[in-house]
C-alpha cells in the first residue's frame, strides 16, 4: 500500500482474511492462465470485471506497475527459494493476467 498513495484509501474496508485468500487464489489462476490453462478463463473475467471501473473493486490501469513491484518485493522478502533469475519469469506469469484486467477496465 505505499507503492503509490492511490493504494492505502482502496484498501480502507479491506477484509485482510479475505483479501489474503482473494490473492492467493488470483495469482494461482494468474499463474495457470499464463500457462495457458482454458479452465482460468472465465476466472481471468471474472476478476478483470470485479478490478475494472464498473466493478466493486475498481483498479486504474496504471497502478498495476506499483502492484506488481510490491509483490514482487514481497515475495523477495518473503520465499526463502526466491532467487533473483526468477523474477523474469514471476513478471512473464503475471503479465497475461494485468493484459486483461487492462483490457476490461
Amino acid at each position: 500500500m505505499v507503492s503509490h498513495p492511490a493504494m492505502r484509501p482502496m484498501f480502507a474496508r479491506t477484509h485482510w482474511g479475505h483479501q489474503r485468500r482473494a490473492l492467493r487464489r488470483g495469482i494461482t489462476a494468474a499463474m495457470l492462465y499464463a500457462g495457458g490453462s482454458e479452465l482460468t478463463h472465465g476466472t481471468m473475467r471474472t476478476m478483470a470485471e470485479v478490478h475494472s471501473r464498473r466493478g466493486r473493486a475498481p483498479v486504474d490501469p496504471e497502478l498495476y506497475q506499483f502492484w506488481i513491484e510490491s509483490l514482487i518485493t514481497t515475495v523477495a522478502e518473503c520465499d526463502p527459494r526466491y532467487a533473483p533469475e526468477l523474477e523474469p519469469r514471476w513478471r512473464q506469469a503475471l503479465q497475461p493476467m494485468i493484459d486483461a484486467f487492462i483490457e476490461a477496465y
